[in-house]
């Protein structure tokens, strides 16, 4: 009766944006694309610990880490800088490098 009679009311539908779909670049050589992460786990009697890794995306090779009970931006430095002097003679830029982080 309601819909009969045109009685309903008009209700405005909004379209959800979506971002764009995420997709992890393709690599093609070692020391392309590099990719931080970070978890933490506890160990009982001490407490949390955190460990930041760098992971090469082509060989899946460990290039650096860094463990400790705090987390702070000089351990990121330290997890990129571990092994990176060893693995590149000269500037990264000449190696063209890029980091790529999931957060």
């Amino acid at each position: 009766m309601i819909k009969s009679d045109n009685l309903l009311a008009f209700q405005k539908r909004y379209k959800v944006k979506r971002k764009q779909e995420y997709r992890k670049p393709v690599t093609t050589r070692p020391n392309q694309w590099w990719g931080p992460d970070m978890t933490k786990f506890d160990v009982n009697g001490f407490g949390w610990l955190y460990l930041v890794i760098i992971l090469d995306w082509y060989t899946k090779r460990l290039i650096g880490y860094a463990l400790g009970s705090r987390i702070t931006s000089g351990d990121w430095i330290e997890a990129l800088e571990k092994d990176f002097s060893t693995r590149c003679d000269k500037v990264s830029r000449s190696y063209e490098i890029h980091l790529m982080s999931d957060s």
